[in-house]
């Protein structure tokens, strides 16, 4: 969120090279501007991103380099797989879209470095990956008339729902949204590529807790629906972030100011908030008199807003801005580790990635350094 955000939709390279603006959604996005670093990012299944003379590869949780540094940006590792890219000419945002036709090719590798799948996509997720037939080498790829195509694979490399056109997204809660080609609506599909919920949606996002966002027209904001496609939750609210530890925040369109409803589309923490994210460990970031605080269930602000920025809980720690230096606070708002970093990410699975300038390290739940930075 706030500086650390650049995008909104696709939180990746991904985006620019295959002009898929579904692919990585998040609410926040914060990408670092001159390698593409997704900050959101950290360890997963063992495995954390490192930059070593421009290039990344993976280490362990004892620090150690477990597929050599050869990748021009990478994506964290799900269900056994990550998302890699490699021989790019020019890598750098500031090539500008010339530089997009070098950008190099995507492919999916396992923990050994062996190849599962040639070609870009989404990360894993409930054991399958939407894939892109046809665009291997990105924007070249329309240049040269190849009209890209979605489809699923499996674990095993397995094309399990055939190309078609249309995107296909990212399965959560054994839905995944998909468009109709010739409208561009948008509905969901199961593991089997057959039609849960017909595409009659112009804007639809992930399930999350068993509702999903959804918007309907134009002059209509946005609304929840259930898994039979019922609208449980009206086409109300002016922006709207999914449901999170039984509560969504919501933007009220004559005040933009953001709170929270439940399940039952009861606003149940008034909109009275600058800007607010997802709650995370009992707690959410809210904004006012521009600066951030927490709030629990409640309502209540437990952390006061005193920081210039803020990021949410994970692993009993949150990241949070002073000064422009990022540093980590516990429930209390007392700081653990003192903000002297230019960027960071949330702890998971123990370790956090920080950047000390332009170099990218991890340290543990101490600040020590597990890998020392580098770039």
């Amino acid at each position: 969120m706030m500086n650390k955000i650049l995008a909104s939709t696709l939180a990746c390279f991904i985006v620019i090279n295959l002009c898929c603006s579904s692919l990585y959604a998040v609410n926040s996005a914060r990408v670092d501007p001159m390698y593409w670093i997704i900050w959101e990012h950290g360890f997963r299944e063992g495995q954390g991103e490192v930059l070593v003379n421009g290039k990344f590869g993976f280490i362990n949780s004892s620090g150690q380099v477990t597929i050599k540094p050869k990748f021009n940006q990478v994506f964290p590792f799900s269900n056994g797989f990550a998302v890699v890219r490699r021989g790019a000419i020019i890598n750098t945002p500031k090539a500008g879209s010339f530089g997009q036709l070098f950008a190099g090719y995507f492919m999916y590798i396992n923990k050994n470095d062996q190849v599962l799948w040639k070609g870009p996509g989404f990360p894993f997720s409930e054991g399958f990956a939407t894939v892109l037939i046809g665009t291997k080498w990105g924007i070249l790829s329309e240049a040269l008339g190849e009209e890209p195509k979605f489809s699923v694979i499996n674990t095993r490399g397995q094309m399990v729902i055939p190309p078609r056109r249309g995107e296909i997204g990212q399965f959560s809660e054994k839905l995944a949204t998909f468009t109709d080609p010739n409208n561009g609506n948008a509905g969901y599909i199961d593991y089997k590529g057959q039609i849960v919920i017909e595409p009659t949606y112009l804007l639809a996002n992930d399930f999350s807790e068993g509702l999903a966002k959804v918007c309907l027209r134009v002059s209509e904001g946005y609304g929840f629906i259930n898994k039979q496609g019922e609208l449980v939750i009206p086409c109300r609210y002016y922006l709207a972030y999914s449901f999170k530890e039984g509560l969504a925040a919501v933007c009220v369109e004559k005040t933009k100011k953001w709170g929270y409803i439940d399940a039952r589309g009861e606003m149940v923490i008034p909109a009275k908030y600058d800007s607010v994210d997802d709650f995370s460990e009992g707690l959410a970031t809210v904004k006012k008199n521009d600066k951030w605080g927490y709030i629990d269930y409640a309502g209540r602000l437990v952390i006061p807003c005193k920081f210039d920025d803020a990021e949410g809980f994970s692993e009993g720690l949150a990241e949070v801005q002073v000064g422009g230096k990022w540093g980590y606070i516990d429930k209390k708002g007392d700081f653990l580790i003192e903000p002297k970093f230019g960027l960071t990410s949330p702890f998971t699975e123990g370790f956090a990635k920080v950047a000390v300038g332009d170099k990218l390290g991890y340290i543990d739940k101490q600040g020590k350094y597990i890998w020392e930075p580098t770039r």
